[in-house]
């Protein structure tokens, strides 16, 4: 299936798709708001 060759996962109630490079930064914001590091460089970002 050309979903699967891909790099799509599926399950009966959901669909994964995995995109990013190693170009992506990611950040979350915590309960007051501040930024938080998630992933740096497209690898997750350590405490």
């Amino acid at each position: 299936d050309e979903l699967a060759q891909r790099g799509a996962n599926s399950s009966l109630i959901h669909i994964d798709w995995m995109i990013g490079s190693g170009d992506i930064d990611v950040d979350g914001l915590d309960a007051q708001g501040v930024a938080e590091p998630v992933m740096r460089h497209g690898e997750w970002a350590t405490a």
